[in-house]
């Protein structure tokens, strides 16, 4: 549910971070896939550097072909998405994205290199570089998990269809997502959101191996697979223990109702109960814990870990949780239980508010959320003891097994923090500080680069606001990018 905000809150911050966040629309149903956050604090173990361009971040996603070198080394950090590249190696057999990714990162890492002058990659580059790896779903046009999809003898590394049938087709199965491509069928769980399945992506029926192309999701309730996934799949000689690479962005998430940027019905096509999908969160949390600090270990740094924000609230919810006593008038968010008192959520609204990482707590009747009033929806919350807090929409496309563009109630069991929104109307169980006002529309961009000129880009300037710049396209090459789903938080340090 992120939205286009504009930062002037006095941070301080090691180091200044130029984002290029995406700030599509999102519901609860489908977030932005941000991946993880966890509620440990790290920092790299990166030497600081006060450099105005060393404090810079460009996430590009050029998609006909390679990334522009040139442009990426004007950065202080560059990580590249797997949709890089993509109208090259989608039409290769099969697919071989990761190996453009890491040809991609080399071909940075090798600009810098000859620009050091002394034939070796510095200790403190002038530019950093990232590579993408999913944290879930288990995307089968990467070799090093299309092997792993297509082999039987890891099968239970992945979650699969409910009661699967090798007499299902393309045209008779009964699961909201099809488990066949063309004559590929495959047991294992997937969907098709965010594929390139002919004829989207592919000049022909594409290829990801003897699986169909799909968007498969790992169970990280399985030990043997914990240790591959940090060991092999994301801390590699491909990735961040390969020369110049540093940086890993690591996308999506567990949510109670499925899977961060799914296209729906996991739930019905895996018969996932909910204490196996508290199974798997506790998992997955449990493996990323590990994962994060081995990132650190080795000198790396992953994207995630720039997300303070949301982290800190969680943290801050559960240790409120931990200090409420017998007969408060709040609710614990973790085990839902209410205490005697005045807990209605109808007494607690925050009107123009949205939350961030929201737990979904899936509807038992969709008369009581779907096309409803404000009021139905609070006392819906009130009823359910799992119900922590709601999100009242007017105008929701996206909810869920509801019709059309109505109001919807989204009930939640759990939410990382809250913020302003246009639609939107917040209640809660347990008291919440309101969002702040939104932050004031930000300079055009001749009035921006004098402010940074005149009181940023001098010695020791100690302006009392921090800048903030929307990047409409930044230094575009023939990259096909969506620029206007971007925006730039500018945070710059007065130092430690």
């Amino acid at each position: 549910m992120l939205s286009k905000s504009y930062l002037t809150d006095p941070f301080k911050c090691i180091i200044g971070v130029l984002f290029l966040i995406s700030a599509a629309s999102a519901s609860p149903t489908f977030p932005a896939g941000n991946g993880y956050v966890s509620p440990k604090w790290r920092l790299p173990r990166w030497q600081p550097v006060y450099d105005m361009k060393r404090s810079t971040a460009l996430m590009p996603c050029n998609q006909s072909g390679f990334h522009s070198v040139d442009e990426a080394t004007k950065y202080g950090l560059v990580s590249y998405d797997w949709s890089n590249a993509k109208d090259i190696w989608a039409q290769h057999h099969p697919m071989d994205d990761e190996e453009y990714l890491t040809t991609q990162a080399d071909m940075v890492v090798q600009a810098i290199t000859n620009v050091s002058g002394n034939g070796s990659f510095p200790s403190v580059p002038t530019t950093r570089v990232g590579v993408y790896r999913q944290s879930i779903k288990a995307l089968n046009w990467f070799t090093t998990v299309r092997e792993k999809v297509d082999d039987p003898a890891y099968s239970g590394w992945f979650i699969k269809f409910k009661n699967y049938s090798q007499a299902y087709n393309t045209s008779h199965h009964p699961y909201i997502n099809n488990p066949c491509t063309y004559d590929k069928c495959s047991s294992l769980y997937h969907d098709q959101a965010g594929t390139m399945e002919y004829p989207g992506e592919c000049a022909a029926e594409c290829d990801c191996g003897d699986a169909p192309c799909g968007g498969y999701v790992f169970d990280h309730r399985n030990a043997s697979f914990a240790e591959w996934f940090i060991h092999v799949w994301v801390v590699s000689n491909e990735t961040i223990l390969r020369r110049g690479i540093s940086e890993l962005y690591l996308d999506d998430r567990v949510l109670s109702w499925g899977i961060s940027e799914g296209s729906g019905g996991f739930l019905n096509d895996t018969g996932m109960t909910p204490q196996d999908m508290a199974d798997l969160i506790d998992a997955f949390a449990a493996n990323m814990e590990r994962l994060y600090d081995r990132i650190v270990a080795v000198g790396g740094f992953s994207w995630q870990m720039f997300d303070r924000d949301p982290g800190l609230m969680a943290l801050a919810l559960e240790q409120q949780q931990a200090s409420i006593s017998p007969g408060s008038q709040q609710g614990s968010m973790e085990t839902g239980s209410i205490p005697v008192g005045n807990t209605s959520t109808c007494t607690r609204t925050h009107a123009h508010t949205d939350v961030a990482g929201p737990s979904v707590l899936q509807p038992v009747e969709h008369d009581n959320v779907c096309g409803v009033d404000l009021q139905t929806c609070c006392q819906t919350c009130d009823a359910n003891a799992r119900c922590a807090a709601y999100v009242f929409k007017e105008h929701e496309p996206y909810g869920i097994n509801c019709t059309g563009t109505t109001s919807y109630c989204w009930l939640l069991t759990h939410f990382a923090s809250i913020h302003t929104a246009t639609d939107g109307t917040f209640g809660s169980k347990i008291p919440v500080t309101p969002p702040p006002p939104p932050s004031p529309v930000p300079p055009q961009a001749d009035k921006c680069a004098a402010i940074l000129r005149e009181q940023y880009c001098v010695d020791n300037g100690t302006a009392s606001q921090r800048a903030m710049a929307y990047i409409n396209n930044a230094n575009p090459d023939n990259a096909t990018v969506l620029a206007d789903q971007y925006i730039a938080e500018f945070l710059l340090t007065r130092g430690p």
